[in-house]
């Protein structure tokens, strides 16, 4: 009962963000990103408010620092991209095409890189980290997935910046280098979990 109203919560609030994305669509400019962002801030903030909650970690457990932090990068991440978008439609913030290039790779070698680099410290959670079928059914699996996104992400990042400077495709490098970071350790974690429980 304790875990399960944070829980409800944070999938109406899920549906919420994206009945929200659909009426931005509608109303376009600031109205639009004012609520999206609202809504974005509240699920991050009603998710930070109930972290104890919803996991199974002693209160004097150092592995709060990790998930913490990932919830604060979290806000950070809706605040830099709605503030960016408010300014860049008021005009106070004129966009060119490698501006807006630029902002967003920024914005995924920080990804890449914060989120990266604690990934293996995140303790075993539903509800923060690669969650898939499997790594959430296994502690074990999860730790495997979550090692190998930490070893990918640096020379990912490197990839990255370097295919920056060779092709034009930026949709495309940033897709595949995003495919390569989740794809390879799901599906090496998914091998290591049928070896583990599937005779």
């Amino acid at each position: 009962m304790r875990r399960n109203e944070p829980r409800g919560r944070l999938l109406a609030l899920t549906l919420l963000i994206l009945g929200a994305a659909l009426l931005a669509q509608v109303l376009g400019g600031l109205a639009g990103l004012v609520l999206l962002g609202a809504i974005l801030l509240g699920v991050v903030w009603d998710l930070a408010r109930h972290l104890e909650d919803l996991t199974d970690l002693p209160a004097d457990s150092p592995k709060w620092k990790p998930l913490r932090w990932v919830t604060a990068f979290d806000a950070a991440l809706v605040l830099v991209c709605v503030g960016a978008a408010l300014l860049a439609e008021t005009g106070h913030l004129p966009w060119t095409e490698a501006g807006e290039q630029y902002f967003a790779a920024a914005l995924v070698l920080a990804v890449l890189l914060f989120l990266g680099n604690l990934a293996p410290k995140l303790p075993f959670s539903r509800h923060t980290g690669l969650r898939l079928p499997w790594t959430v059914a296994d502690e074990d699996t999860w730790t495997v997935a979550h090692r190998l996104v930490g070893y990918l992400s640096f020379p990912l990042a490197l990839v990255y910046l370097a295919g920056l400077s060779l092709t034009a495709q930026f949709e495309v490098l940033t897709l595949g280098v995003f495919l390569l970071w989740v794809g390879v350790p799901g599906l090496l974690s998914y091998l290591y979990f049928r070896r583990k429980w599937i005779p």
